[in-house]
């Protein structure tokens, strides 16, 4: 009897918490349901995956930003108050509370199909000096100086004379770009993401950031079938790393041949962004981003510290680094002008701003007049011409803070390699020299009775025909030409080549072949485990 009673007991309780479960299960369903349809009008969703924007003064965003290898419209979880979904399985899902995203991200953490997640955060523009004096007209003289530090009039006026150009955008992702006069006739269609329309000619930043950037750009393609996207993710100086990557993605679908993203931060996982510049990379589209304004380190930094984005760095009026505010790193490809440059505000005002920005937009400048004419050649290749052409500024070669220089784009003009109907432009230097810097430590115990060196531990120096160099520590492309001679004891003489050119090698050899292999026997051991 006793055990009926218990059995009784735990059948009620049983029932009674799989009832409150399935209603509580139904109740999430429903609002689910519900609010996904409320947030997919909200959100507006066309092609790409949208989201509200996060406005000034917010401190956490409740959502969740990801891609999936599998479908994931049937995506759901307890709390989960929307859930928006894009091409390639990417989706963004809301919460009304801040526990239940940080359990959802948990679980999506630890899912093998989750290709990557991370909860959205905010990003900002890159903060800039201000004068904000009229300064004159435009209209009688070049904008600023920029555009003469980079040599761009005189090619300009060479690819006015191409007439089977093809039409180049670039996408400004950004504050949006205020339709003023200068800018008009420039400007094509893009879409705004804080309002989610497609009327992306609005700028209220206080520095009206977007338009700023845009009349560079406009400045420097003056005459051209060059035209700017306003691609509008932040309504003031902060915004929503989901819009950040949503306008990337925008920009690179619809047709963006350059893509300017001068927003950043130190952002703890920028997987996210990281996709969105390969994605676009992979759709064609060159990324250029600003080094940023906190004359730090851009590792940390994103999307400076992408490798596969252009990061550019400052310079002033004296092509010397804008040490004031302008990040360095092993991120940076180029430098440009970012100290004093006049600009339009939207309000059509000539201005006066500072700031890694800036230099982002005369790099996307130098890359949208690349690609006039040759719009279908490979962004490495353009890239490599970029490089090619640009003044070395700093330590000879790359450095930290100059990446490749500043580009000089009349040298197209005169150069003999540059064939104007070639889509390919081959401009990879040759390899001039090859120079032995210095030998392993303990050479002469490298030398086995063959007669091979050992080449581990030298430090060897290309220059190459543009008068840049690199130290190489990977030797798998050296071809020993000739051995180490083992016969007898003292100097000797080995030859490696590399790209065809052949450089000799001195070193001492203080055991003959047959001397080293009765050392080798008789103390071996103590060798390898005491004296090497």
């Amino acid at each position: 009897m006793t055990k009926k009673i218990f059995y009784s007991i735990v059948m009620c309780i049983a029932v009674c918490v799989f009832s409150q479960t399935a209603y509580a299960a139904n109740i999430a369903t429903d609002n689910i349901t519900d609010y996904s349809i409320q947030v997919a009008k909200m959100l507006k969703s066309t092609d790409r995956l949208k989201t509200q924007a996060v406005e000034l003064n917010i401190d956490e965003s409740l959502y969740i930003i990801g891609q999936s290898n599998n479908d994931v419209s049937n995506m759901n979880f307890y709390g989960m108050c929307g859930c928006v979904t894009g091409p390639d399985n990417r989706f963004v899902l809301a919460f009304d509370n801040y526990e239940n995203l940080i359990d959802a991200l948990t679980i999506l953490k630890c899912d093998e199909d989750i290709i990557y997640v991370q909860q959205d955060c905010i990003v900002e523009l890159q903060e800039d000096n201000l004068d904000g004096k009229e300064i004159f007209d435009a209209e009688e003289k070049e904008l600023s100086w920029g555009k003469s530090a980079l040599k761009l009039s005189g090619y300009v006026d060479y690819l006015m004379s191409k007439n089977d150009a093809d039409d180049v955008i670039v996408a400004v992702v950004d504050s949006g770009i205020s339709d003023i006069d200068y800018l008009s006739e420039k400007l094509v269609s893009g879409y705004d993401f804080v309002k989610n329309t497609s009327d992306a000619t609005v700028d209220i930043h206080p520095q009206s950031h977007g338009t700023f950037l845009s009349s560079i750009i406009a400045d420097c393609t003056n005459g051209l079938g060059i035209y700017i996207m306003p691609v509008r993710v932040m309504a003031y100086s902060t915004g929503s790393l989901i819009n950040v990557v949503n306008g990337i993605l925008y920009s690179a679908d619809n047709g963006a041949d350059v893509i300017n993203v001068s927003i950043g931060g130190r952002i703890s996982d920028c997987v996210a962004l990281d996709d969105a510049v390969a994605y676009a990379d992979s759709m064609g589209s060159i990324v250029v981003v600003s080094a940023g304004n906190e004359g730090l380190d851009t590792e940390g930094y994103c999307p400076s510290h992408n490798q596969s984005a252009v990061t550019v760095s400052s310079v002033d009026e004296e092509l010397k680094f804008a040490s004031g505010f302008s990040n360095y790193g092993d991120a940076i490809d180029f430098t440009a002008p970012g100290v004093n440059i006049n600009g339009y505000n939207a309000k059509g005002k000539v201005t006066t701003l500072s700031g890694t920005s800036m230099s982002a937009a005369y790099i996307s400048a130098c890359f949208a007049l690349l690609k006039y004419g040759n719009k279908y050649s490979e962004n490495d290749r353009l890239i490599a011409c970029l490089e090619k052409y640009s003044l070395d500024l700093g330590v000879p070669g790359w450095d930290m803070q100059y990446g490749c220089g500043i580009p000089q784009m009349d040298l197209y003009i005169t150069d003999d390699e540059y064939e104007e109907n070639d889509d390919v432009i081959e401009v990879i230097p040759t390899v001039n020299e090859v120079v032995i810097i210095s030998m392993p430590f303990n050479v002469k115990y490298k030398y086995k009775s063959d007669g091979i060196p050992v080449l581990d531990g030298m430090v060897v120096m290309v220059i190459y025909s543009d008068d840049t160099y690199r130290f190489i520590d990977d030797f798998s492309e050296f071809v020993i030409e000739q051995k180490v001679n083992t016969s007898k004891v003292g100097k000797s003489l080995f030859m490696l080549s590399y790209n065809d050119i052949i450089v000799e090698c001195e070193v001492e050899v203080y055991y003959t072949w047959w001397q080293f292999i009765i050392y080798y026997i008789l103390g071996g051991w103590l060798w390898n485990h005491i004296l090497f």
